[in-house]
């Protein structure tokens, strides 16, 4: 008759093998979202330079007011991307990023839990398959004590 334990340590072991397939999960999704917010960024230090190039040029006296007057849309263009991209990029740290950490944090962490429940059910059958090695043992010894026993009665009525 199979014990308990052996279908408790079957359900705990498919339990684990569910947090090891959440944790796979979770760091793809942690994954996706720092190459998200490596893009974010690239694109926030590119508007910077776009910016910061045009200021080197804005240096340049501009020779109509129509030119000035272009030049500080423009400028003002660069500078809504730069504000724009750096917003874009915090919200993502803050928000998608920081969800994703902790979504694999939680994911490890049930992990952790899964295998602990693993191995303490583990112990619980080894004990268990132990105790009933032993009481096997016993019952052995018993039944040659039996034997012996008998034998020796037999051999003393003749």
């Amino acid at each position: 008759m199979p014990s308990p334990f052996t279908s408790l340590l079957d359900l705990r072991r498919e339990a684990e093998q569910r947090a090891v397939r959440a944790v796979d999960r979770a760091v793809a999704v942690r994954a996706a979202e720092e190459a998200e917010q490596n893009r974010l960024a690239a694109r926030w230090r590119k508007a910077l330079t776009a910016r910061d190039g045009e200021g080197e040029r804005r240096a340049a006296p501009a020779a109509t007011a129509a030119q000035a007057l272009t030049r500080e849309r423009y400028r003002a263009g660069l500078q809504a991307d730069v504000t724009v991209a750096a917003r874009r990029a915090a919200e993502h740290r803050v928000g998608a990023l920081a969800a994703a950490l902790r979504a694999e944090a939680e994911a490890r962490a049930a992990l952790e839990q899964a295998h602990a429940a693993v191995a303490a059910v583990e112990r619980l059958l080894a004990r268990e398959q132990a105790e009933a090695a032993r009481l096997e043992h016993r019952r052995a010894e018993d039944s040659a004590s039996d034997l012996a026993n008998a034998a020796f009665v037999r051999e003393r009525r003749r």
